[in-house]
Parts: structure tokens; C-alpha cells; sequence
């Protein structure tokens, strides 16, 4: 569901038109809020209500297309990193990261290393070039040499990772 959102909301147009088709009144339509992710007990609220109209209307979600509610990690292969020996357990976050279907892959990272280096382990880790992913924290793209600590990242923050669109 969040998934299917975040792409309709890359074509207004076509968000609102898919609105207006389900019968919700222009005045309801819930656009993107860029700083929403910062208040997390407004977004957990807004998690339980969004799950709760779902199970009304169509029972328990499949957990395939439900992910886990926030601050819950996921576990299975592939979904968390080791801490390094070296990394002092005060300095260390957990974030996730997001692609666009949703799928989410957890680290653990320094909050003074540099976020190119998570971000070169994503793409090793999904098999896909780092050329081709562009990454965005808060609405801005994340810059290579940049660190957690420049973003003002605490634990459970979320990184978009996006496959980069070129032409028009």
C-alpha cells in the first residue's frame, strides 16, 4: 500500500485523478508531507489508522505487502548488518534502507562514517550497481562524502533508494 502511494505521488496528476476515483473528496486527499517521517509518534498513528481501515475493509494483510509496524526490524538472510569491532556502541545507529517497492534492508552504521560506504554495501548486497541507485534521506539526495551525523540520523531513520530515471 505505502509503496503503491510513494508512486502515485510521483504523478500528481494521476494521484489525484485515482482519488477522485475511489470517492475521496479533494479536501481529503493526503499529499506528500516531506517532513513527516521526523515525528515518529504522528507517523506511528498514522501507520495504526492506515492498517486499521485496511483490516476493515479487507481483513488481515498478507505480510508480504504489509511491511512490520515502525520501529520493529525485520529478521531473515539479508536483512541486518554486523557492527564492526571498532565502532563505539554510543556513536552507532541502526537505519534502514528503502527501495521503491518497498523491501527494506537494515544496517548498523558509525554516525561519523561516511554514507557512501553504506550505500556502496546496498548495492553489493542487491547485486546492483551503484551508478544506477540514487539515494535520498528527508526529500534531499544524499551526498557521497556526508555522515549520518550531517543528516541529523538517529536510529530507525529510513534511506530512500531510488533507480535513477534519465531522459525528460
Amino acid at each position: 500500500v505505502d509503496a503503491a502511494w510513494h508512486r502515485l505521488l510521483q504523478r500528481p496528476r494521476l494521484y489525484r485523478e485515482v482519488c477522485k476515483l475511489l470517492g475521496c473528496p479533494a479536501e481529503r486527499v493526503v499529499d506528500h508531507d516531506p517532513d513527516g517521517r521526523a515525528d515518529r509518534a504522528q507517523q506511528q498513528r498514522r501507520y495504526a489508522a492506515t492498517l486499521g481501515a485496511y483490516r476493515l475493509l479487507f481483513g488481515p494483510p498478507a505480510a508480504a505487502l504489509w511491511p512490520p509496524p515502525l520501529g520493529e526490524v525485520p529478521v531473515g538472510p539479508g536483512t541486518s548488518a554486523r557492527p564492526s569491532a571498532r565502532v563505539d556502541p554510543d556513536r552507532q545507529i541502526s537505519v534502514k534502507v528503502e527501495d521503491q517497492d518497498g523491501a527494506v534492508v537494515c544496517f548498523k552504521i558509525n554516525k561519523s562514517t561516511p554514507l557512501c560506504k553504506l550505500m556502496d554495501a546496498y548495492c553489493k548486497k542487491q547485486g546492483i550497481e551503484r551508478t544506477s541507485v540514487c539515494f535520498h534521506f528527508d526529500g534531499c539526495r544524499i551526498e557521497d562524502a556526508k555522515t549520518a551525523e550531517d543528516y541529523e540520523m538517529e536510529d530507525d531513520y529510513i534511506i530512500d533508494a531510488m533507480v535513477e530515471q534519465t531522459g525528460c
